[in-house]
Formats: C-alpha cells, structure tokens, sequence
C-alpha cells in the first residue's frame, strides 16, 4: 500500500498510467500491481494448523515474497531513470516478471495446499 501510494504521488508514475496513455506499459503497470496485490494477500493469510501443511504453506510465503520483493526491487530500477543505472534498466523489465511469475506460482500453490487439505487456521477453535 505504501508503494501505491508512494507512486501516485510521482508525477511521472501518474503520467505513465493515467487514461491518455492508455498503452501496452500503462497497461502493464496496472496488473502488475495487481498480481502483487494478490500474492501479498496470499501471503498474509494466517499459518494452516497441521505439521507438513504449515511449514509447506510457511515456505510458500516466504517464496511469495521473495518474488515480491524481487518485482518491487525490479520495478523500482526501471522506473529509476538515473545514467549510472541503465545497463541495469533493461535486465529489469525480465526481474519484474519473473518475480510476478514467482509470487503468484507461489500463491496459487499456497492456495491449492489449503483447499486440498481443508486446512484450519492455526489455533482456530471449531466449537
């Protein structure tokens, strides 16, 4: 959320997305933040009850946000615009997707192991 916010208040990230250049990038911006919306609420989601299942949904996390931060980091040079920096630019844009690619592998995965195994939250109490 600090992101978001911490991007809209740039002006040249707002100009980059807004309606009047509604392009292929524009575009991609806007999903991009999605996807990351949704991984990080995957992987904010309480721990499951059940040995095996809890570390595996641990791991999936913390894979999750591994590739956030990998997407963020990523993000954040190609949007840097300083001279010193560019031979990093271009290697950016594939970091930014394989990190979205990875956070949200992992939440999906996440997702599936608690749906399979109708996973409890850890310390829920069924009365």
């Amino acid at each position: 959320m600090l992101v978001v916010v911490g991007l809209a208040a740039s002006p040249d990230w707002l100009s980059y997305v807004i309606i009047r250049r509604f392009t292929l990038d524009a575009n991609h911006a806007w999903v991009s933040l999605l996807c990351m919306a949704v991984a990080a609420a995957t992987a904010l989601l309480p721990a499951v009850s059940g040995g095996r299942t809890q570390t595996a949904t641990r791991a999936l996390s913390v894979v999750a946000w591994t590739g956030l931060a990998m997407a963020l980091l990523s993000g954040a040079l190609m949007f840097a615009k300083v001279e010193a920096l560019a031979a990093l630019t271009r290697p950016a844009y594939t970091g930014l997707e394989l990190g979205l690619a990875l956070a949200l592998l992992a939440a999906v995965a996440a997702l599936v192991l608690r749906l399979a195994t109708g996973s409890r939250v850890a310390g829920s109490d069924d009365r």
